[in-house]
């Protein structure tokens, strides 16, 4: 397991908080399972959702996917995809800001 060592006690997360919140999941990913990619994605209509992911250090908008999802009417919805590459967490990533629980 990995923790960040700082606590982050706010409610909105600056750019700098939200490298603190995704740091352990995005070290589990590829140190520990040794991924070399992580995508995620959401419908055109969930902006909030669409803020975060871009508020998320190292995730880039990749392109979008014609009428994948359905939206809460039940009707077909694009969705953006959004991917961070390890090479891209490489440049991000600072060794002293994680800790590794065994």
């Amino acid at each position: 397991m990995c923790r960040e060592k700082q606590v982050v006690g706010k409610t909105r997360a600056t750019g700098a908080q939200r490298y603190v919140q995704s740091a352990p999941l995005l070290y589990l990913a590829f140190e520990i399972l040794g991924l070399n990619r992580i995508e995620t994605g959401c419908l055109v209509s969930n902006l909030a959702s669409k803020r975060s992911i871009e508020k998320t250090a190292g995730f880039q908008l990749e392109g979008v996917l014609r009428e994948y999802g359905l939206n809460y009417r039940g009707e077909f919805e694009d969705e953006y995809r959004y991917a961070i590459l390890r090479r891209d967490w490489l440049k991000l990533y600072d060794k002293a800001r994680v800790e590794v629980i065994v």
